[in-house]
């Protein structure tokens, strides 16, 4: 059975409340405005997908979902580049539990999906690169450094 969180997250999408870009990664309210939050403790973007009470979904998560549907029971949504930002669809896979922690570790693991042949080195040198968001503002970040992810230019 999914998750709460992540049905609330696909209703949102179904209803229009967000929309998601997979191939960006980029998550938009319905005005127009940038959805995702930095979670500063994790360096997770979160996206608020229920108002009262107030419910927060993971970026990443929301991307999966809007790509590929919900999330199968007892599988993880894994960052294959590690940087915790970048959501495009092709950074992301499905992974056991157990497989996200080795990978997050560098033992190497047995993967779910299928990994593209190569991370796209363009993309990272246009975003920045490094393991890290900058904290100065970017062509990926507006001008609140609350926010995450590339803006569509």
């Amino acid at each position: 059975m999914p998750s709460r969180v992540d049905t609330l997250a696909q209703v949102a999408l179904q209803r229009g409340d967000i929309t998601a870009d997979p191939i960006t990664g980029a998550i938009h309210k319905a005005n127009g405005d940038r959805a995702e939050l930095l979670d500063k403790r994790t360096g997770y973007g979160r996206v608020q997908v229920f108002a009262k009470p107030l419910t927060l979904a993971m970026a990443h998560r929301v991307i999966w979902i809007a790509a590929h549907g919900l999330i199968p029971d007892g599988l993880q949504v894994n960052h294959i580049n590690r940087r915790r930002w970048d959501n495009r669809i092709a950074n992301l896979e499905l992974v056991t539990p157990k497989g996200n922690s080795r990978h997050w570790r560098g033992y190497g693991y047995d993967r779910i999906g299928e990994q593209p042949d190569s991370v796209d080195i363009d993309w990272l040198n246009r975003m920045g690169g490094g393991e890290k968001p900058p904290k100065q503002v970017s062509p990926y970040h507006s001008n609140s450094k609350t926010r995450v992810g590339p803006q569509l230019m």
